[in-house]
């Protein structure tokens, strides 16, 4: 097994007080996926909601040896799973979090092109910026 990034318990807790598990909090983890075909054993599953929702793959996650998923709501699997109202926000904190260590902060930008719709940025800013700046658009 490749060395745990972290168990669902220390994740939920660095997302906040709304965060609920399903499932025993020290369950280790060591890779992160949204796609169940791509799910190494020991990893976290993230249900994206998109074109496709990926809460209908968590059994499919499951099968692949995951150790949990994150989802917006439970799943009736037998998989530890942790609650959060956003997982596309959840894998964002998982993916800066060594950027937030080191005292960077995540901020929201909303931009309104000329037919009115609504693009949102999160960018990372403070310490991080220049070289390792990162965004991710939605």
């Amino acid at each position: 097994m490749s060395e745990a990034l972290m168990t669902i318990g220390e994740f939920a807790e660095m997302l906040g007080p709304d965060t609920q598990i399903k499932g025993a909090p020290g369950i280790k983890f060591s890779s992160v996926s949204f796609d169940s075909r791509s799910v190494r054993p020991n990893g976290l599953f993230f249900a994206i909601e998109g074109e496709r929702d990926g809460h209908e793959f968590v059994q499919a996650a499951s099968d692949a040896g995951a150790a949990a998923a994150v989802v917006t709501h439970f799943v009736p699997v037998s998989l530890p799973q942790v609650l959060v109202k956003d997982t596309r926000e959840a894998l964002l904190a998982l993916e800066v979090r060594p950027a937030c260590d080191r005292g960077c902060r995540l901020q929201r930008q909303d931009d309104h092109d000329a037919d009115g719709f609504v693009h949102h940025q999160r960018t990372l800013s403070g310490r991080c910026l220049g070289r390792n700046r990162r965004q991710l658009k939605q």
